[in-house]
């Protein structure tokens, strides 16, 4: 009795003496799984508390603000409407529920009309929007979805089963919808995740039987069937000569003129090579754009779609009692941006289309491209353009899982006989490389005048169209381009401008030998003075250019076209944005051109100091290096995969680093710095360190305001100083030189330079010796150094730049890719949009 006196029993069961039960409790799953129960049941209860206090202070103040109300009336200067607060997604607070429209104007003549302003109540944070127009629905006010949607009638419950068969089809019961649904979403490989929604969401689903299941070769038929239902839907005729892929999907071939080279003489002759002949590049694959417009809106996701921009603000209090409230402005969705506001009232003042009594609204177009390899090995790529719409939240658009892309066209490469079919055009000779180039352009502006220049897209641009959108309300909507996202040689071809020319940035004309001037008052004196334009006079020298090589016959990248296109960097090919929507619309291109922060700064700038200061590491000798890897290893993880653990790499290799990679070292590496380099050299570069990481963390906000904007500007002056000095001051005091990385891959480009070579085989067999490192400069002359101070004029323009960053469109890479994963790397492009719209059709059954 007393030996069981002293055992501790455990909630598996089982007992212990008090020694080993200490140790039990660490490892039984039982006693973990209670106390982690109980836990949340305390946190929960906390958060709960607070919850109701901070309801109760809101009420409290709420009713303070109404009375002052009553006590101090007459603030009546301008023509206000309230209607419910803004929602409130970060914090745990109720939404408002909504109040009466109340109107106010004073201060006016009788000839004068007060503009309209809506403004909400303010929520607990002092924030609240100011619409230009009377909004027919606030998206994410919160209000119940019955209010906005039509009634459909009762479903009476013996025709539910009818109504599911019907849902479901082409499939014949739910234990094969359930099986396609999970092969087309699992992309492509079978993670444990993958493996876990197998097992809970079909395997053990109550409807699930196996014995419902068909054999391998009924599936493909049932994917056939939805390839057939997806065609029936779209119920449209495509022209001769094109191939219909799915809902809106059109495969066609692009013809370009290819220039041979060959000059004309002085009469025209029969005989004569042309200057220029057609060439048709088969692979084109494309959605019609109005045909998505139309589906996206009367998509479910499209009740979260804003239609009504707004302009958002915080009230200040003042600091003195006497003071006068102060009002920031808050910049974060592109529906909240000056962009939005003034193609909002541009349409607002066109005239209204006869006999139409429907709302306008504006459709936000904002694209990305950029092409991927989609294999692991070999030379297999697509070359994807996805569309995205403004209207719908940046925490909605930006997230995979919330299918808010749209794929609207794969871009087709030259195709390798490119050169065969040169050469026989231009009497055996080879096209040169300016030459490719120059087709690239072409092939690619050719596939963008088929998505911009159809008929049915100019025309909706003009007149809009009629769609009852997806919260039920009829609207004419207007389709209008935003932002275009993409990395820096890409940017290049869509403005039509030369590749690190002698101006290359695609934004202003700022010159290779200003580029280092950031943050001066020249620098931002060429940014806002020779801004670029889509101007009459770039269109006419163009053509002229055009002419020389197409009429004359000269050969791309010669003086006399140069003439015309050097002055600002220019190429010799139409812009396809320009052509369908200059002259018409007043459309300029540039101005979709928005700033890419993970290529640009954290591939880009940050990425070029932190290699030449591992450089100057080396320096100091090997063990200087090994004490900084080792730093770094000690740093642990932060968050749930905010910042990832360096402990098992040494960060010097930089082996296999992404963006979000340099990204976490920046935020980490002042203190693993500190101390390895001599002074007054030490002091200087954790000041550039800490710079880098103070305007890093200022561009990369996710909601702005005038304040912080103007903060940024000033970081922006800050660390073009610090970049100047580091350049001429710092690194004057060490040789640098290769590290160990760069030095071995250019060893292995030499290598394989020299194993393409005639003499190759009289080379020695065996491993080549590797070779001393050479010298190694930092340098600002770069177009990425540039655009940095771009970053808040376009954020003051469109928003935060996580709505528009190149890291959307990265992501959507898995999808494309998880297509070819599935497929048999045949003709995969194809397959790739037939995949898309199964997916499409399966997401609509499961949204039934």
């Amino acid at each position: 009795m007393a030996l069981s006196s002293q055992l501790h029993k455990c909630l598996c069961g089982k007992s212990f003496k008090e020694d080993y039960f200490r140790r039990h409790l660490n490892r039984c799953p039982k006693n973990q799984a209670h106390v982690r129960q109980t836990a949340e049941r305390y946190q929960a209860a906390s958060r709960e508390k607070k919850r109701k206090e901070a309801l109760a202070q809101e009420e409290l103040e709420r009713e303070r603000t109404l009375e002052n109300s009553r006590t101090h009336p007459g603030v009546e200067n301008e023509q206000i409407e309230e209607m419910p607060a803004p929602p409130q997604t970060f914090h745990d607070f109720l939404p408002e529920k909504p109040r009466g429209l109340q109107s106010a104007t004073s201060g006016l003549t009788n000839e004068e009309e007060p503009a309209p302003v809506y403004r909400t109540l303010r929520n607990a944070f002092n924030v609240f929007r100011e619409y230009i127009q009377k909004p027919l629905r606030i998206p994410d006010e919160g209000a119940p979805l019955e209010t906005f949607s039509v009634d459909v009638g009762s479903l009476a419950a013996e025709s539910i089963p009818q109504k599911l068969s019907d849902t479901i089809k082409p499939f014949g019961n739910m234990s094969i919808y359930r099986i396609g649904h999970w092969f087309h979403s699992c992309e492509g490989r079978l993670s444990r995740k993958s493996l876990a929604t197998l097992i809970t969401d079909v395997l053990k689903a109550e409807d699930f039987s196996p014995d419902d299941l068909p054999g391998a070769q009924t599936m493909d038929r049932l994917n056939k069937a939805l390839d057939g239902m997806d065609k029936k839907e779209s119920g449209r005729e495509v022209e001769r000569g094109t191939l219909a892929v799915g809902d809106g999907w059109i495969e066609e071939s692009v013809r370009i003129e290819i220039p041979t080279g060959v000059k004309q003489p002085n009469k025209p002759s029969n005989s004569h090579p042309p200057a220029s002949t057609p060439f048709d590049v088969p692979g084109l694959f494309r959605r019609p754009l109005v045909e998505v417009i139309k589906a996206a809106f009367q998509d479910e996701l499209a009740r979260e779609f804003h239609y009504e921009p707004y302009r958002s603000f915080q009230a200040r209090s003042p600091p003195l009692p006497d003071g006068e409230e102060t009002l920031l402005r808050l910049h974060d969705e592109l529906y909240a941006s000056d962009a939005w506001i003034s193609e909002q009232q541009k349409l607002d003042s066109l005239p209204p289309e006869p006999g139409c009594t429907h709302p306008r609204a504006i459709a936000a177009l904002m694209f990305w491209s950029d092409a991927t390899h989609v294999s692991q090995f070999g030379h297999s790529k697509m070359w994807p353009i996805y569309l995205f719409f403004g209207n719908l939240s940046k925490w909605l658009r930006c997230k995979p899982q919330s299918r808010a892309s749209h794929h609207v066209a794969h871009i087709p490469t030259l195709p390798e006989n490119i050169q065969d079919f040169f050469r026989s055009q231009a009497n055996g000779k080879s096209a040169s490389a300016e030459t490719l180039r120059h087709c690239r352009r072409e092939l690619f502006h050719a596939v963008w005048s088929r998505l911009v220049q159809d008929p049915d897209f100019l025309e909706a641009y003009r007149h809009g169209i009629v769609i009852q959108c997806a919260d039920g309300i009829t609207r004419r909507i207007y389709p209008r381009i935003f932002t275009y996202s993409a990395d820096y040689p890409e940017r290049v071809l869509i403005a039509t401008i030369r590749d690190l020319g002698h101006c290359p940035c695609p934004l202003c004309l700022v010159t290779l030998d200003q580029i280092a001037l950031l943050g001066q008052v020249a620098d931002e004196r060429t940014r806002s003075n020779k801004a670029r334009v889509d101007t009459t006079e770039r269109v006419s020298n163009v053509v002229q250019a055009r002419k020389i090589i197409y009429v004359k016959g000269y050969a791309p990248g010669n003086d006399h076209s140069d003439y015309f296109l050097k002055p600002e960097s220019l190429v010799a090919t139409e812009n396809a944005f320009s052509t369908a929507l200059r002259e018409e619309f007043g459309f300029n291109y540039f101005g979709i051109l928005v700033v890419d922060l993970m290529h640009e700064f954290e591939l880009g700038v940050w990425k070029a100091v932190f290699i030449h200061l591992i450089r100057i590491l080396y320096t100091r000798g090997k063990d200087v290096v090994n004490e900084f890897n080792r730093r770094f290893r000690c740093i642990g993880n932060f968050g749930k995969s905010t910042i990832r653990s360096f402990a098992y790499m040494n960060v010097t290799d930089m082996k296999n680093w992404a963006a979000r990679t340099f990204e976490d070292c920046l935020q980490c590496c002042i203190p693993c710095f500190e101390g390895l380099f001599p002074e007054p050299q030490n002091t200087h570069i954790l000041r550039l360190l800490y710079t880098l990481a103070l305007w890093h963390g200022l561009a990369k906000l996710r909601q702005h305001t005038d304040v912080t904007l103007d903060h940024l500007s000033t970081v922006t002056r800050m660390l073009g100083k610090e970049l100047r000095f580091f350049a001429s001051e710092v690194c004057r005091h060490f040789e640098t030189t290769e590290t160990p990385k760069e030095r071995d891959a250019r060893d292995r480009r030499e290598n394989a330079k020299a194993a393409k070579s005639l003499n190759a085989r009289a080379q020695s067999k065996g491993k080549m010796k590797a070779t001393s490192p050479l010298p190694k400069t930092f340098s600002l002359r770069t177009v990425k150094l540039h655009l940095l101070g771009h970053y808040v004029s376009t954020i003051r323009w469109f928003g935060t730049t996580d709505s528009y960053s190149t890291q959307i469109g990265e992501l959507e890479h898995r999808v494309v890719k998880s297509y070819y994963r599935h497929g048999n790397k045949k003709e995969y492009v194809r397959l790739a949009t037939r995949m898309q719209r199964r997916n499409q059709q399966l997401y609509r059954i499961t949204d039934n």
